[in-house]
């Protein structure tokens, strides 16, 4: 898993791989509730999301623009890439707040690049975004405590 500090205003389906390079550490991760490994924890909902043209068929563009839309889940959400690749985005103000610094607000977003066979944990309550890159589309599978999600 690649992540790193993103403000590219350009199509989001790019990398948006800043020069010189701005990486996000697996704890600073840690620090905003995503986790890379998921452990035992009883999950009672499971899905499978094609996010495809051939998957999601007439709601495909409708769909992708909804993934796009920051927005949280009330209940902690595991997805596990089992194809494909996007991009998993949270805004900076998050690892501000939580690592306790005192800045000025910013537009800046942290962009996790997800492909095949990764697995991330999202606490309750994350907002965040999805967007798949310029390759035809991803399969995930997904468990959570429950099912609602505020967009």
């Amino acid at each position: 898993m690649h992540a790193y500090f993103d403000n590219h205003p350009t199509d989001r389906r790019l990398p948006h791989i800043t020069n010189p390079a701005r990486p996000v550490s697996a704890e600073t991760l840690a620090k905003l509730g995503v986790l890379s490994v998921a452990s035992e924890r009883g999950y009672e909902n499971r899905d499978v999301i094609n996010v495809s043209r051939e998957g999601m068929g007439s709601v495909y563009e409708e769909k992708i623009r909804d993934l796009f839309e920051e927005h949280m889940h009330e209940d902690k959400e595991i997805r596990y890439v089992l194809s494909g690749s996007g991009f998993l985005i949270f805004p900076l103000h998050l690892v501000l707040k939580l690592s306790f610094m005192v800045k000025t607000p910013t537009d800046a977003w942290i962009r996790i690049a997800v492909t095949s066979g990764d697995l991330l944990v999202l606490r309750a309550g994350i907002y965040h975004r999805f967007t798949l890159d310029t390759k035809v589309g991803t399969q995930n599978n997904g468990t959570a405590t429950g099912s609602t999600a505020e967009h």
